[in-house]
């Protein structure tokens, strides 16, 4: 997933657009009880 990170304090965020897709992916796995599971990939 695309993310911006900030260039002086290091702060990250994703578009709005993008958040509300991620939250739909979750919410339809929800529905269907699978486990989801959201991880931090650092990039150097």
């Amino acid at each position: 997933m695309p993310a911006t990170v900030c260039a002086q304090c290091g702060a990250d965020w994703i578009e709005d657009a993008i958040a509300e897709k991620v939250e739909d992916i979750v919410d339809e796995a929800r529905k269907k009880h699978h486990l989801v599971e959201v991880t931090t990939l650092l990039a150097n």
